[in-house]
């Protein structure tokens, strides 16, 4: 087939379409409606593809704000549907919102790691021992913490220990401990004097 006949049947074929467009919409809906296991089997294959992504991703950036209007719009005439999935979606998952659900999660293994390796296994606060894991966090023994994670753009510390193979100059205390040492200096507990005035 030449190129010159190609355009043509193309010119041709869209022409025909524009003068169907319900009856084909309607045969479409019909096929659709009797075959919709099948139909969405063979979608759901598609689009996790290569070509099936590629496809939806050079669509999207193409078609960004048509596509982002169109959501807002079916969000905002479907509030009252999408507060009930919340609910249902809440429900069904709120085992992985407890402590329970946490300590199986991968934040909590990496901060179980870190804490064993500045501490001991079980993990316990330098300063006053305690071991509740709940209780414990990362200090900077020689301070700056905020100014640290301020200029390394810090968001996890726990990951970014271990990113940075555990560097020095960090140990683990209690959070009551941690915040006494950022407030007064140093914590009551390590203090021979008494506790400095509260203020």
């Amino acid at each position: 087939m030449s190129l010159k006949n190609r355009d043509q049947i193309l010119i041709e074929r869209r022409a025909w379409y524009s003068q169907n467009k319900e009856r084909v919409k309607r045969k479409f809906r019909e096929y659709y409606l009797k075959n919709k296991e099948k139909v969405l089997t063979k979608n759901k294959l598609w689009a996790k593809s290569e070509k099936g992504k590629e496809r939806s991703k050079r669509y999207y950036q193409q078609n960004k704000d048509i596509i982002r209007k169109a959501n807002k719009k079916w969000r905002n005439k479907n509030q009252d549907r999408l507060r009930q999935y919340a609910k249902q979606y809440s429900k069904l998952h709120s085992a992985k919102t407890s402590y329970e659900g946490y300590t199986k999660g991968y934040n909590y293994k990496k901060r179980l790691q870190v804490l064993i390796h500045y501490s001991s296994n079980p993990p316990q606060c330098k300063c006053c021992n305690e071991n509740i894991i709940q209780f414990l966090s990362i200090d900077h023994i020689n301070g700056g913490g905020n100014k640290h994670r301020k200029e390394s753009k810090i968001g996890y510390i726990y990951s970014w220990l271990i990113k940075n193979n555990f560097p020095e100059g960090f140990q683990v205390l209690c959070h009551n401990c941690n915040m006494a040492k950022g407030y007064y200096g140093e914590c009551p507990h390590s203090s021979n004097n008494s506790p400095p005035p509260f203020r």
